[in-house]
């Protein structure tokens, strides 16, 4: 089934009382344009609906739920894109354990040839470097 059109309201020096944009729940990062074109879209909507007449009003419901729908499964989409480019910086936990297996394997020898060659200071020294090394790994 084809999309219905709505008729677009005629222009009139008038004040309408559909020109005051309620608030949106929309995030402060939703674009302002998308915004006032869904508002532009309901007010001319509801103008084609006082316009038919209450006649018609399963049908501008119909109209109006659908581009609402649209309107919000956009925004959905787009805050759920950020999140996962937010979530793809840094070590997955598998990468970190993978990580930190070889780490601790490797941490045995240096930390005994620190040992032996600064004795506490060298020890203290290799373990803050595998330490560091699996720090930053999380960050880059």
């Amino acid at each position: 089934m084809s999309s219905p059109t709505v008729p677009t309201p005629p222009t009139s020096n008038a004040p309408s009382e559909t020109t005051a944009t309620p608030p949106t729940r929309f995030s402060a990062q939703a674009s302002t344009s998308s915004v006032s074109d869904l508002s532009r879209e309901i007010q001319a909507i509801m103008a084609a609906r006082r316009e038919m007449g209450p006649d018609y009003d399963d049908h501008f419901a119909d109209i109006l739920a659908e581009r609402l729908t649209a309107q919000i499964q956009r925004e959905v989409d787009r805050q759920v894109g950020q999140a996962k480019k937010k979530r793809q910086r840094g070590l997955s936990p598998e990468q970190r354990l993978g990580l930190a297996i070889p780490s601790l394997i490797f941490l045995i020898p240096l930390a005994a040839i620190g040992a032996d060659v600064a004795q506490a200071t060298g020890l203290i020294i290799m373990c803050l470097l595998v330490l560091a090394i699996n720090i930053f790994a999380g960050f880059f």
